[in-house]
């Protein structure tokens, strides 16, 4: 919707890191898997929102 409602368009990347209280997470390291996705976003074709994706062990 970003694009379509400005002049010149504009495009968003977000990158999102999630914690539970069963997976609880440290401030560095949400930041971290953010800034992962958010550049998993822009080398997928920009414009797009990641959800960091913690493989279980």
């Amino acid at each position: 919707a970003v694009r379509e409602s400005t002049k010149p368009e504009v495009t968003i990347s977000c990158g999102i890191s999630c914690w539970t209280a069963e997976a609880r997470k440290s401030l560095k390291e949400l930041v971290q898997q953010a800034d992962e996705a958010l550049y998993t976003a822009k080398r997928s074709g920009k414009n797009r929102l990641i959800i960091h994706e913690t493989s279980s062990q």
